[in-house]
């Protein structure tokens, strides 16, 4: 009887380790990456007119030594977020892009 109290009760602290790895695993990816798609509804490609899908990208801070003019605005490229470096700055954007755009612009380079 013991080594089963023993046992359940190890199962427990295993179980309660698990649970708090998912929830500090949630808690960091919500850190990484800024969600721009939230609170909009603006998901249609005014190019194309297709329904655009959500992606992660890499974003990218400070001054670029390029203009960057593209040809197809909502292929998935990199994020410029601007010159100036928050304090906390995340690595990652979650964008929507267009399926046609991407395609066409993957095409011409």
């Amino acid at each position: 009887m013991e080594v089963w109290k023993q046992h359940k009760m190890y199962r427990s602290k295993e179980i309660k380790r698990i649970v708090g790895l998912l929830l500090f695993s949630f808690y960091l990816s919500s850190c990484l990456v800024k969600n721009l798609t939230r609170n909009n509804s603006e998901n249609t490609c005014e190019l194309h007119h297709e329904k655009m899908h959500k992606t992660t990208v890499k974003a990218q801070y400070g001054l670029q030594p390029y203009i960057t003019d593209y040809k197809y605005p909502h292929s998935k490229h990199e994020m410029d977020m601007g010159c100036v470096l928050p304090a906390f700055p995340k690595p990652f954007v979650r964008i929507f892009y267009c399926k046609t755009c991407d395609k066409l612009e993957k095409e011409n380079n």
